[in-house]
């Protein structure tokens, strides 16, 4: 029943975390974690190996090793976030492993549920019928006060957002769907219907997602592990060239650009300044934005998109709470496992570039991404898989048959 609730609930995205008054309930990671407590404390009795939780010890051991230097919050908050997500990305190991029809079964039906909204917020705002009357906007401002939860248009082009926060958040878990179809043998309207979904979040990062994604997928017999373990390390580094160098004076891009702009700011200053903060992170990331006198004169920004609380993108965070060390280290142990396969390289490379501009280090769906590529290489998973059997769901039914490909030599 639990694995049900995790793959129903896990791309329903306004259900997996709620506010009530002051209180923060991550009640997805909580669901995780209990699955945690049940699977090793009574059902296998048995973790995964320490290797595959490789990229998050890295992290943690220099989150433990910057609160004994500087005694800062942000050590002992890393290091907590840290733990419950490696005790997350154990639920996910033990789901894909002994439970993996219930689990894609239950996440292809929520895919469905996705679409079907996503088509019905879609058809209202083109027909410009009243949106709030017609429950296109959700109110989950009622059970959580921070979510941003509105179809809008943005230069002529309608995005939805069905069940997640953000057109762009919507994007990232029918991201994981699109690879899910992709690794089983489904039928075409399934991927047809995702690709649809992808395009109506009208995310920028979709956009370059479906490209590197189809495009590595039709070249990978024509290139070698190498040539993707480089594409794969360089899907990091996007940011870096879309941010780092981005002319904060300029004032000619919307203020999603300039939020996730502006820590890309401090880390350059922290990389060329302070070798400790450029190899460990900062002591205090808070600080370390509240205290540049130069991103003072965005702190409306800075707090608005909550900027000085999270630097809202994945490549940021790592290098401003974990430093260059982290960030290798962290790349290096998922390199280390997804160098087995051309495929898993393409998943983690693609999925990168989906969510880059999202602190996802915490995100369960991100770990599933990266769970799931370990096991599409493995040849025997496919024995471990019976079909599911259909679901009335519609705009298609649940797969027929889940039958992964062959390994890759």
């Amino acid at each position: 029943m639990m694995v049900k609730l995790i793959a129903l609930f896990l791309p329903l995205m306004i259900l997996n975390t709620v506010n009530i008054g002051s209180v923060f309930i991550p009640i997805m990671t909580i669901l995780l974690n209990a699955y945690f407590i049940y699977c090793v404390g009574y059902k296998y009795k048995s973790i995964p190996s320490f290797l595959y939780l490789g990229p998050i010890i890295s992290l943690l051991l220099i989150s433990v090793f910057k609160y004994a230097l500087f005694f800062e919050s942000d050590g002992i908050i890393d290091s907590a976030k840290l733990i419950a997500t490696g005790m997350m990305v154990v639920s996910i190991y033990f789901i894909l492993k002994y439970e993996a029809k219930i689990f894609f079964r239950w996440y292809f039906i929520a895919t469905g549920l996705l679409l079907i909204y996503g088509l019905y917020q879609y058809l209202i705002v083109f027909s410009g019928l009243p949106r709030d009357s017609t429950g296109v906007n959700l109110p989950v401002n009622l059970w959580n006060e921070s979510a941003w939860h509105l179809s809008i248009i943005r230069d002529g082009l309608i995005r939805v957002q069905s069940f997640a926060y953000e057109p762009a958040y919507l994007a990232i878990f029918l991201g994981f769907s699109l690879l899910c179809a992709t690794s089983f043998k489904v039928k075409k309207r399934w991927l047809i219907a995702i690709c649809l979904g992808l395009l109506a979040t009208g995310s920028r990062n979709t956009f370059v997602f479906l490209f590197v994604f189809f495009g590595l997928m039709a070249i990978k017999k024509y290139m070698n592990g190498f040539m993707f373990g480089v594409i794969y390390f360089f899907s990091f580094l996007l940011p870096i060239f879309l941010f780092v160098f981005v002319d904060l004076e300029a004032g000619d891009f919307d203020v999603s650009v300039l939020a996730r702009a502006l820590p890309y700011k401090v880390v350059a200053e922290n990389i060329t300044g302070d070798l400790w903060a450029a190899a460990f992170g900062v002591p205090s990331y808070t600080d370390a934005i509240v205290q540049n006198n130069y991103l003072a004169r965005f702190s409306e920004v800075l707090v608005s998109e909550k900027v000085d609380e999270d630097p809202r993108s994945f490549l940021a965070y790592l290098l401003l709470h974990f430093g260059v060390v982290g960030f290798l280290a962290f790349i290096f142990f998922q390199w280390l496992l997804l160098r087995k396969s051309k495929t898993s390289l393409i998943y983690m490379s693609s999925f990168n570039l989906l969510c880059f501009n999202s602190n996802v280090l915490f995100w369960p769906v991100y770990w599933c991404v990266y769970t799931l590529s370990i096991f599409i290489q493995d040849e025997k998973w496919r024995f471990m898989l019976a079909p599911p059997a259909n679901a009335p769901i519609l705009p298609a039914a649940v797969p027929e048959d889940i039958e992964l490909p062959v390994k890759e030599r």
